[in-house]
C-alpha cells in the first residue's frame, strides 16, 4: 500500500476508532427506519465481508451506492469494488465493477469511493491497483448496467512512474456532466489534488487544481465535492499542517476554474495544539449557499461533530452538534437552505461504534440519535456501524448507506437505512 493509501485508511479508520468520552442521551429517530442488510455479490461464501461508502439519488428514485466486498479470511483476501441500485427504495443484491484490463487483485487495494446520479444516469470513481502502482478509475451506469471502469488521465505534470492517483469524490448535475475529484504524485514526488470534468458525455484529462498555502505532504484530501451548475461547484476537506495535524477547508470552482482553498475557522474550544480536524461531506442549494459536516478535537479531549455553513459566498465559523462527545459526521445531503439531513457514527464510552443521524430544520440543528441496526446485529462488543453517505430527495425522502457488525463472524457488511 503507497504512502497516500495508509495516509487515507488511517484518517478512514480514525471514525472508526474506540472512543472514551461520555456519550450524550439520545433517542431513536422516529423518522428513520431500522437499517436494512444488503446483500453482497459474493453472498454464499464464507465469510462474507464489506461496507458502502457512498449513495446518490437520481430522477424516479433511482439510487445507487457503491462499497467495497471482501469475499475471503481477513488478511488474506482481495478488496473489490461493488455497486448496488435501489429503485423505490428497494435495493438489488450488489455486483463487482470490472476494472481496467490492467488492473491486478491486490490485498487493500483502492476501491471505488464515490457514485453520482443524474437523471437516469450514474457514475462510480475510485481507485485500483496495477503493476507499478495505483490509478484512478472512472464507470458510468445506464440502464441497469455498469460499463467497464476506465483509467483517469492524469495532469500533465503527474510522475511517469507511479502516478497513485485516485478520486474521492464525484458529483453531477445531468447526464453527461459530472465532476470528480482527487489526487496524484507530480514530478517531484509531491502529492497534489486534482478534478476531472465530463462535458456532454466526455471525460477531459485530469488536471491539478490549488491546495492550501500552508499544506505540507502528505497534501489535501478532498472529501466531499457539491455542484449547483456545470462550472460552479464547492468542494471540501482536510489538509495537513504537520505530522497527523489536519485542518479543515472549502474551496469553490466558479466558471471551470477552481480558486485556492480557504481554512474553515473550527469552532469555539477547539484544541489549538493538536488541531486534527477535517470535513467529509458538502452540499449546495446555490451558489454560494453550502453546508458542511465534519469533526474535530476540542479542548476536552473529546472528536464532537462540527457543522459549517455559507450565506452569500461567505464561510461563517463551524459549530458544534449536540449530541455524542465522540461523533464523525460525514456526509449530508440537503433539501432546501435551512434543511438538511447528515449522517455518521458516534462512540460510545464502552467503545461501541453507533450509526447516527443529526437534522437540521428551519436553521437550527437537532440533536444527534441513533439508527436502529439489521436483526442479528452485534449489539455490544466490537460493534463497529457507522452511516456513510446519505441522498435526499426533494420529497423528504433520504437513503443512508455504511456498514455494521454481525453477531456470528464480528465482520462488517453493508447496510441501508430509509427516512420516509
Amino acid at each position: 500500500m503507497t504512502l497516500r493509501s495508509l495516509t487515507v485508511a488511517v484518517l478512514v479508520a480514525a471514525a472508526g476508532a474506540v472512543g472514551v468520552a461520555p456519550a450524550a442521551a439520545t433517542t431513536t429517530s422516529s423518522r428513520w427506519h431500522a437499517a436494512v442488510r444488503l446483500g453482497l455479490p459474493s453472498e454464499g461464501t464464507t465469510p462474507q465481508m464489506g461496507g458502502m461508502t457512498s449513495v446518490s439519488c437520481g430522477a424516479g428514485g433511482l439510487c445507487a451506492a457503491a462499497g467495497w466486498d471482501q469475499n475471503g479470511p481477513a488478511g488474506s483476501s482481495y478488496d473489490e469494488s461493488m455497486v448496488a441500485l435501489a429503485s423505490a427504495g428497494r435495493w438489488a443484491r450488489a455486483q463487482f465493477l470490472q476494472m481496467p484490463s490492467n488492473a491486478i487483485a491486490l490485498i487493500n487495494a483502492p476501491t471505488v469511493s464515490s457514485v453520482a446520479c443524474a437523471g437516469r444516469q450514474c457514475i462510480a470513481v475510485g481507485g485500483y491497483a496495477y503493476h507499478g502502482g495505483d490509478a484512478a478509475f472512472i464507470t458510468t451506469e445506464s440502464g441497469g448496467t455498469w460499463a467497464r471502469a476506465t483509467e483517469v488521465l492524469p495532469p500533465a505534470n503527474a510522475a511517469t512512474a507511479d502516478q497513485d492517483s485516485q478520486l474521492d469524490a464525484a458529483t453531477c448535475t445531468g447526464p453527461g456532466s459530472c465532476v470528480a475529484l482527487g489526487s496524484y504524485i507530480d514530478r517531484r514526488s509531491r502529492y497534489q489534488m486534482m478534478a476531472v470534468v465530463e462535458s456532454s458525455g466526455r471525460w477531459r484529462r485530469a488536471r491539478e487544481i490549488p491546495s492550501p498555502a500552508k499544506a505540507v505532504q502528505p497534501g489535501a484530501l478532498p472529501g466531499a465535492v457539491s455542484c449547483w451548475r456545470a462550472g460552479g461547484c464547492t468542494a471540501v476537506g482536510s489538509y495537513p499542517v504537520s505530522s497527523g495535524n489536519y485542518f479543515p477547508f472549502a474551496m469553490t470552482e466558479s466558471h471551470g476554474r477552481w480558486r485556492r482553498p480557504t481554512t474553515i475557522a473550527r469552532p469555539r474550544g477547539a484544541e489549538n495544539i493538536v488541531p486534527e480536524s477535517g470535513l467529509s461531506g458538502v452540499d449546495c442549494t446555490g451558489a454560494g449557499s453550502c453546508v458542511a459536516v465534519g469533526n474535530y478535537f476540542d479542548v476536552a479531549g473529546d472528536r464532537p461533530g462540527m457543522v459549517v455553513t455559507e450565506r452569500s459566498g461567505h464561510w461563517r465559523r463551524a459549530i458544534q452538534v449536540r449530541g455524542y462527545a465522540d461523533a464523525f459526521l460525514l456526509g449530508i445531503s440537503c433539501t432546501g437552505t435551512g434543511s438538511c439531513q447528515a449522517i455518521g457514527n458516534a462512540l460510545t464510552a464502552s467503545g461501541v461504534s453507533l450509526p447516527i443521524t443529526v437534522a437540521e430544520s428551519r436553521g437550527i440543528w437537532g440533536r444527534e440519535s441513533d439508527v436502529g441496526l439489521p436483526p442479528g446485529a452485534l449489539l455490544h462488543g466490537p460493534q463497529n456501524a457507522q452511516l456513510r453517505s446519505v441522498a435526499c430527495l426533494t420529497s423528504g425522502a433520504c437513503y443512508a448507506v455504511g456498514s455494521y457488525s454481525v453477531k456470528t463472524s464480528h465482520r462488517t457488511i453493508p447496510m441501508a437505512t430509509e427516512r420516509a
